[in-house]
């Protein structure tokens, strides 16, 4: 049998011995030996490399070590000096080249001038050689809000809405069609590319807001299919400070469509239906200057008209460094809520990020973009104009296909689930069930 072994040896160092001619008062001279070898298991084994591992003695004298194995696979030179001192020293050799499942025998070997040793044989087997799994093609990203009659206002909150019977109609058409639902984390997963397993046609459902019968009424929905979904939380609405706020139309948000409290939330955040990410702190979604007034504290409300009132946004009179302040304290504290109200139910603590309104600036503000990438893995959007898709692609800024309203139905899900916006290159979108709206919030300046 060959052994893979370096043949070549540090030159042994002679040893002088130095005896007093005083026998009888001369103290008895140290014994030194040749070295004391052991061998330990080996780590980090992959299907091509290993770390082989053990411990030399050198006794006293100058010591060179290295490992022989068996086939004789890789070129790794394993032979190192140990110096000349008493005590064990670890040594190891991280061997590149082995072969995948193969069955390996190892030892650790040293020599000093009196002598060569080895540790006892251990041995190893290389794994199969992993191919990734492909990932999918697309993963559609789909957005709802309220579950609820849609109104024909379209200042209004309720003018989102999905009827519950489109809803389950839009469910059951994604279930009969192989369709099986991700969870925020997965999705970030699968854009870095180690996702790991994901179903052969994934899709990511989100809601954005929160109304209480997003929760009573598309839950039971989302069991019965076994589907997941993520809810979009503003704080400022979960803690009840918007009830009062018509947010600039002539109904206020009550009754069975109203934004759900953290009781609601809370409870349904840990059933496994649901993941609770970030949308929002106290001001974020507030349609200014329809707001609580600590959000106007330091705004020039002159600056809020029908095409500039989003807190994200726009500086409202505020210098940069104001405003960014401003945006970071916001968004810090709605994040530092969210996680002490159902920090186990989220990731990062949140893994993905809905932009209000979908307005996330088109990269106009360098600043706010990048501050938005340093803290989501993704920024979800319903509109990305052609013009804006490289800034989109470097800042992670992704498409959501909304639907609700009157016109929206399984069928317009089936003709728009597939889309290049979807894939994992992304692109623009021209599709959406409001995209006009989109498009026209989304070009926000901070100037």
């Amino acid at each position: 049998m060959k052994w893979k072994r370096i043949t070549v040896l540090g030159a042994a160092i002679p040893l002088a011995m130095f005896l007093s001619t005083a026998a009888t008062t001369a103290p008895a001279a140290t014994t030194k030996s040749a070295p004391v070898v052991a061998t330990l298991a080996a780590t980090a084994v992959t299907s091509t490399t290993a770390t082989l591992s053990g411990t030399v003695n050198p006794e006293g004298l100058a010591t060179t070590s290295w490992f022989q194995w068996l086939p004789p696979d890789g070129d790794t030179s394993t032979i190192k000096s140990d110096g000349s001192g008493t005590g064990s020293v670890a040594i190891s050799a991280n061997i590149t080249g082995l072969k995948p499942s193969t069955a390996y025998t190892y030892a650790a070997y040293a020599s000093n001038s009196k002598g060569q040793k080895n540790g006892v044989t251990v041995s190893f087997t290389t794994p199969a050689t992993t191919t990734p799994t492909p990932g999918p093609a697309q993963i559609p990203v789909l957005c709802f809000h309220d579950i609820g009659t849609p109104s024909s206002d379209a200042g209004s909150t309720d003018y989102y809405n999905v009827t519950l019977a489109d809803f389950t109609a839009e469910m059951a058409w994604l279930s009969s069609n192989g369709y099986q639902t991700i969870t925020p984390a997965q999705y970030t997963a699968w854009l870095a590319g180690t996702a790991g397993t994901l179903p052969a046609k994934p899709v990511l459902i989100t809601f954005d807001d929160a109304f209480t019968n997003d929760f009573t009424e598309a839950t039971p929905v989302l069991e019965k299919y076994g589907f997941h979904a993520t809810a979009f939380i503003v704080t400022g609405y979960a803690n009840g400070d918007y009830l009062s706020i018509d947010n600039g139309t002539n109904t206020p948000t009550v009754g069975p469509n109203e934004y759900a409290l953290w009781s609601t939330i809370d409870s349904y955040a840990t059933d496994g239906t649901w993941t609770i990410q970030f949308h929002a702190g106290e001001c974020g979604h507030a349609y200014l200057p329809y707001a609580p007034a600590s959000c106007l504290t330091g705004l020039d409300q002159a600056d809020m008209t029908s095409t500039a009132f989003q807190y994200y946004i726009w500086n409202y009179g505020q210098t940069d460094a104001h405003y960014q302040a401003r945006v970071t304290a916001e968004t810090t504290a709605g994040l530092a809520e969210i996680q002490s109200e159902v920090g186990g139910t989220v990731s990062g603590p949140s893994a993905v990020f809905a932009a209000p309104f979908g307005a996330w600036g088109n990269g106009d503000d360098p600043w706010l973009i990048s501050y938005w990438d340093s803290q989501f893995g993704v920024i979800f959007t319903q509109h990305i104009a052609s013009s804006d898709e490289a800034t989109a692609k470097a800042d992670h800024v992704r498409y959501r296909l909304e639907l609700g309203y009157n016109a929206q139905s399984a069928s317009y899900l089936a003709a728009n689930i597939s889309n290049s916006a979807f894939t994992l290159a992304g692109s623009s979108s021209t599709v959406g069930a409001n995209t006009d709206m989109a498009a026209d919030v989304s070009t926000g300046r901070t100037g």
